[in-house]
């Protein structure tokens, strides 16, 4: 992945990252909603919570870094 790669999410759902991110994101930044990082499908592997308005590094809960395989946001914004 290039450095400074974004993916914006602005509807509530389950994203899985395309092909050419998946496993590749090592920081994030949330704006309006929170929700869950996966390392896998959907609560079949490591999972994080993130809330609103913050952002981090991974390793985050169970997803590591370079782990990212899918997001889920609680709201649309």
């Amino acid at each position: 992945m290039r450095r400074g790669e974004a993916w914006n999410l602005t509807y509530s759902g389950w994203y899985k990252l395309p092909f050419f991110m998946d496993n590749e994101a090592s920081a994030w930044r949330s704006y309006c909603t929170e929700g869950h990082f996966f390392d896998v499908d959907p609560y079949s592997g490591g999972t994080a919570h993130f809330p609103a308005r913050s952002s981090g590094n991974f390793p985050r809960g169970g997803v590591g870094n370079d782990r990212l395989s899918g997001v889920a946001p609680f709201r649309s914004c």
